[in-house]
Order: structure tokens, then C-alpha cells, then sequence
């Protein structure tokens, strides 16, 4: 009786830093619990691999260094999951958002990956989480829209939060208390940060 298919599942996501989400946890199950879209990945692999009668042996999930694209620094993990894939005898299955929808393309991931005879392309169709369907494009088409709100917000945000920090400078606050005052309130600068003296002096100056 032949062996079953051996899987090794790779997710990634963007980050998103003006909501504060510029890591991902380290545990595959926790970084699923803390990106929906690593969650939905995980998803379409396990189901793929339970239809094919196979068994996810190994996962990895990776946050890129850009909000707005894919960039070439995933590369050193997909060459390492390649390697592992080798070794074990293992097909690394992605799920390859850009192929059905054009939708998220990953020019260096999948300049990498076409050509790999260990790599199984999955198409983004919508799977039942948590007793609802996730549509993957509909949810980066929110995120999107999202994030353009933002974007648009920015400048009113970052003028009311210089107003507020030139009032209490007026009232004798200090930068670093301002700064721990803001963060324990969960105000983040307009990047997504925790707010420093530094940022808070910088904002400031800027005109």
C-alpha cells in the first residue's frame, strides 16, 4: 500500500501597521488565530490534503516586510521549505491568491515556485470557517477599502493627536509622559506604533 501524500503547508500574509499588526506569533496555530488570512490558508491546505487522502506533516507561516506587496525577502524560507520538502519526500502546498481572481500576487513567490516540481498551486476558493463561508477576495477587498479610509483619515488624525499633544505640553506633561499616557489608552502614532518622545517630537515638528 503506497504511502499517503506528505504536505507541508506555507501561508503569508501583509502586515498591517496602522492597526498595529507588523508580527506574526510564532506557533502556526496562533499566527492562525491572529491573521485571518493565514487562518484560511491553513484551511484550504488541510482540506486539499484530507481530499487527497494526504497528511500535512509540517507548516510555516510568513508576514512580509511590506504592507502593500510581496516582496523578495520571503525567499530565504521558501528555499528552506523547499530543501525540507526535498528531504522529506513532501509536496509544498500554497495557495496561489493571484491565479483564479488576480488577486494578491506574489511575483517573487511564485517566480520561485512555478517551475518546482514539489509544489502544488491551490486556488483560492472560498471554505467554511467557523460555520461561515471566507471568501479570501471579498476579505482583502475589505481590507483594501479599509485601509484606504485610513490613509485618507491620516492627516485629520495626525492633526487632532498634535493638538492634543501641544495641550498637554502647555499644561507642563512631559514628552515621555505623554507618550505613556497615549500608549495606555491604545493611541497609536499614524504608522500603527507605540508612541515615544522621539515620535511625539517629530510630529510636532513637522508642519
Amino acid at each position: 500500500m503506497p504511502s499517503p501524500l506528505r504536505i507541508i503547508g506555507f501561508y503569508w500574509t501583509l502586515p498591517v501597521p496602522w492597526l498595529g499588526f507588523t508580527r506574526l506569533p510564532k506557533g502556526i496555530a496562533d499566527a492562525a488565530a491572529a491573521s485571518r488570512a493565514i487562518r484560511y490558508q491553513r484551511e484550504r491546505v488541510h482540506r486539499w490534503a484530507k481530499d487527497e487522502g494526504g497528511q500535512v506533516v509540517a507548516e510555516d507561516a510568513f508576514m512580509e516586510t511590506r504592507a502593500d506587496r510581496g516582496t523578495s525577502a520571503i525567499l530565504p524560507e521558501v528555499e528552506r521549505l523547499l530543501a525540507k520538502a526535498e528531504a522529506m519526500e513532501a509536496t509544498l502546498a500554497v495557495v496561489n491568491f493571484a491565479e483564479s481572481f488576480h488577486w494578491r500576487p506574489h511575483a517573487s513567490l511564485w517566480g520561485r515556485l512555478q517551475t518546482e516540481p514539489r509544489v502544488m498551486a491551490l486556488d483560492p476558493v472560498p471554505v467554511l470557517i467557523d460555520g461561515q463561508i471566507f471568501d479570501p477576495v471579498s476579505h482583502f477587498r475589505a481590507w483594501e477599502q479599509a485601509t484606504e479610509t485610513h490613509t485618507a483619515l491620516k492627516p485629520k488624525a495626525r492633526a487632532e493627536i498634535a493638538a492634543r499633544i501641544r495641550a498637554m505640553r502647555e499644561a507642563g506633561t512631559s514628552f515621555a509622559e505623554i507618550a505613556r499616557a497615549l500608549n495606555a489608552e491604545g493611541v497609536t502614532t499614524p504608522g500603527g506604533k507605540p508612541w515615544r518622545a522621539d515620535n511625539l517630537r517629530k510630529l510636532l515638528a513637522q508642519p
